[in-house]
């Protein structure tokens, strides 16, 4: 019934689905629209990114108060002593006349791509799917450890297994524990199990990192400085980063590590490439100057053994 499959009979609640869609206009969804205004160039631009029923339905929610989208699983729900009754005894009127108008309503469907709930809401031919960004930035170590259970994306982790250690330091020092396995993470405080990756940083510089609010070259400067340290298969950084439903998420972590040990590899194979040369040039110069001390050594030892008067050897 859920436009975008939130509820499973058999999995957990997608949190993540639910608060795309149902509270669009709610803050994650209105940062986004803030984003795409300030982003847009042109009025055309704007309403590229943005159809004018959801700027009208924003217009409406400033002025009257957040509205939700969809709350069809308590619409159709016959729990309760005033309801399950009727839904026994009538469940095909119930289904015909109170779920199945609100699966043909024709109407937008707000989700992520490459999620769970585009995947399920394209099943559904009624609904209109918008692709759009829910932006989270977590003020705290304890919301980004929060907000790690819920931007978990299952359908991104299913080959995916690995342990991850956080260290935080600094003003919000903390170590926690993320294992992703099989479609499921669990998150934890301290460090447990064997890692496969471990993250070090300073807590404040961290959710800097998370909230996008420094550039790939001012992380570039905290593993340099050794401000944050990445031990590990640093290749399951960008596995890390992609079972989690945000835009970009920790992308100038992978970017900057990696053009860090770029770097470090350029660097030392310049340095080993002028090293050769210079070495090469020694050796030239060496074997010149021996050549040259042997000549001038035969010629004086051909010159004393032959007796030739000294000025022949004059210039």
């Amino acid at each position: 019934m859920c436009p975008v499959g939130a509820i499973h009979p058999d999995k957990p609640f997608d949190f993540n689905a639910c608060m795309t869609h149902n509270y669009r206009d709610f803050m994650g969804g209105f940062e986004d629209w803030v984003q795409n205004i300030v982003s847009s160039k042109t009025v055309k631009e704007y309403k590229e990114k943005v159809p004018s029923d959801e700027s009208i339905s924003k217009w409406q929610s400033l002025s009257f108060g957040a509205q939700y989208k969809s709350a069809y699983c308590m619409a159709v729900c016959p729990a309760g002593e005033d309801l399950i009754g009727i839904y026994k005894e009538h469940r095909k009127e119930w289904v015909e006349q109170i779920v199945r108008p609100q699966k043909e309503k024709k109407e937008p469907v707000f989700v992520q791509q490459g999620t769970n709930a585009e995947e399920h809401a394209r099943l559904n031919k009624n609904k209109e799917v918008r692709l759009v960004d829910n932006i989270i930035r977590p003020q705290s170590i304890s919301g980004f450890l929060t907000g790690a259970r819920i931007t978990f994306e299952a359908k991104r982790a299913q080959s995916v297994n690995m342990t991850v250690h956080l260290a935080f330091t600094g003003k919000e020092a903390r170590t926690a524990t993320i294992v992703i396995k099989e479609g499921t993470i669990e998150v934890t405080d301290g460090l447990k199990e064997k890692a496969d990756l471990r993250i070090e940083c300073d807590s404040e510089q961290w959710l800097k990192i998370i909230n996008k609010e420094i550039s790939n070259f001012d992380v570039l400067k905290l593993l340099v400085t050794r401000r944050m340290r990445i031990k590990g298969n640093r290749k399951l950084l960008r596995k890390f980063q992609h079972v989690f439903v945000i835009k970009k998420l920790s992308t100038s972590i992978f970017v900057s590590s990696y053009c860090f040990e770029d770097s470090i590899r350029r660097y030392t194979e310049y340095s080993l490439k002028k090293l050769r040369k210079t070495l090469l040039l020694c050796l030239n110069y060496t074997f010149t100057l021996t050549s040259a001390v042997i000549f001038f050594y035969q010629i004086l030892t051909f010159n004393i053994h032959t007796r030739l008067p000294i000025s022949l050897f004059k210039t």
